[in-house]
């Protein structure tokens, strides 16, 4: 199943592979099937476990959905995503969402109570007409 996993690789961080493959599926006989599937990895994982886990994942999927035997899943690496967020990034943007989220709905409290008191003079206001 494995479907040359350094090759592809090496083709890709060469420069001589192109990107923009779409992944397959090819019915050989009747009722077995060889699956192409085309990724990106995030860089610093482990290829060779990201590839196994897709291969085992899609093939017990594809099995399971449509009875039909697969024969072979390869797993071609097309790139490496190199942008990476690092974890104090992201910690600081949760906490800028946290604090929006909080100005938003103290905003949006402020607006009820200054309608409800609005509301409750105007209340008054009549009452005492009476």
């Amino acid at each position: 199943m494995a479907g040359g996993f350094a090759g592809g690789i090496s083709e890709v961080l060469s420069g001589k592979k192109k990107l923009s493959k779409r992944n397959k599926s090819r019915q050989r006989r009747k009722n077995k099937v060889k699956i192409d599937v085309n990724i990106i990895v995030e860089y610093g994982t482990r290829i060779p476990d990201i590839a196994f886990e897709i291969q085992n994942r899609v093939k017990t999927s594809v099995e399971n959905m449509t009875g039909i035997k697969v024969e072979e899943v390869n797993v071609h690496v097309q790139g490496v995503n190199t942008n990476t967020v690092s974890k104090e990034e992201t910690e600081q943007n949760e906490e800028e969402k946290r604090t929006s989220r909080i100005k938003r709905t103290s905003k949006k409290q402020n607006k009820e109570s200054k309608r409800n008191m609005q509301i409750l003079i105007a209340f008054e206001q009549k009452i005492a007409l009476f």
